[in-house]
């Protein structure tokens, strides 16, 4: 019935039963899909993220001994926060990217094998961009802070030094200030291309969590 308080109309039950067509959906169009590893590694700094899982009836293994291992990950990038909290956080989204490293990981590390009753809460957390991931809750926020930089007059060493070595490099950074008039009148942004071409640059973006896609024998403790 119209509204003389909202302005549209009321929808007000009278109890009587009606019968009504409905469409019925037979399946799901999938909009995103991750490729299911042997184990997740998770560095045993996140304790939280560990404990959360465990609540939630994960299985946790630990590494006993060091290992040096292939992994695929993602490099999430773009981030962009949400506005306003919900529920006490601000949501995250991102565009994640695939990659493959070699990591080393120490005794300690958190392993979860993908042989368990609980495959899907795994997944659902640690797979960044699954919904309600650990990342899309804020909870891994720290990996797209900036922490490292480089002291002016440390940058200025060492860019005359990566020059020295690689003379082709000054040509490609006289091009980038030619083509970023922006560059060329910010002292930091100039410093900045030869910083984040040093071994010290900060890969922002990393997530944590390694994906052993590959089943392989690892010395293993309950805790």
């Amino acid at each position: 019935v119209p509204s003389d308080i909202s302005g549209s109309n009321w929808v007000k039950y009278n109890g009587k039963p009606r019968t009504m067509r409905l469409p019925s959906f037979q399946h799901s169009d999938m909009s995103e899909s991750a490729e299911m590893p042997f184990a997740y590694l998770i560095p045993k700094e996140w304790q939280f993220q560990i404990e959360t899982l465990k609540a939630h009836g994960v299985a946790v293994q630990y590494l006993q001994k060091p290992q040096q291992l292939s992994v695929q990950s993602y490099r999430l990038n773009n981030p962009v926060w949400r506005s306003r909290p919900f529920e006490g956080h601000l949501m995250v989204s991102f565009t994640p990217e695939t990659i493959n490293q070699t990591r080393d990981y120490p005794a300690g590390t958190a392993v979860i094998l993908m042989n368990q009753r609980t495959n899907r809460v795994i997944a659902a957390l640690l797979e960044p961009h699954a919904p309600d991931s650990f990342v899309r809750w804020g909870y891994w926020n720290t990996i797209f802070e900036r922490k490292e930089y480089g002291e002016d007059y440390v940058l200025e060493a060492i860019a005359r030094e990566m020059i020295a070595q690689n003379p082709e490099l000054k040509n490609e950074f006289e091009e980038a200030l030619a083509n970023d008039p922006e560059m060329a009148a910010n002292r930091w942004s100039r410093l900045y291309y030869f910083y984040a071409k040093t071994p010290y640059f900060e890969d922002l973006g990393i997530y944590p969590v390694g994906k052993l896609m590959k089943a392989t024998a690892l010395p293993l403790v309950t805790e």
